[in-house]
């Protein structure tokens, strides 16, 4: 089993913080049967003058997107994914430190993945 996990949003609980924080994973048995097609796409994009040191949702171009979601499509049956999203603004004092709530966050995202399905 192989697991991917990322996360959006931000650790800043300030008023300049993002309200909501999302952690995902995504668990796959063999997650390299569809390397090459992602490879193409990253090829493809620098070949039209795209400089993509990665591919990464939040900064790529919805067709570049398109083209990764294509990608995973056809493997979906191969995959689970788990995600947990989090009201900051909820959270109690104690947990408003990184080091307290990276940890919780990643612990209920596990016990989500624990009561799911494995792909």
């Amino acid at each position: 089993m192989y697991l991917s996990i990322d996360e959006a949003g931000n650790l800043d609980f300030g008023e300049h913080g993002t309200r909501f924080f999302a952690l995902t994973g995504v668990v796959m048995r063999r997650p390299f049967r569809h390397l090459p097609a992602l490879l193409d796409v990253k090829y493809v994009a620098l070949e039209d003058g795209l400089d993509l040191e990665c591919l990464h949702a939040s900064e790529d171009r919805q067709a570049v997107r398109d083209q990764v979601l294509g990608c995973l499509e056809p493997h979906v049956g191969d995959l689970a994914a788990y995600a947990i999203v989090i009201d900051k603004r909820g959270l109690a004092a104690e947990m408003r430190r990184a080091e307290r709530f990276y940890p919780a966050a990643g612990s209920r995202l596990s016990r989500r993945r624990a009561a799911g399905t494995a792909p």
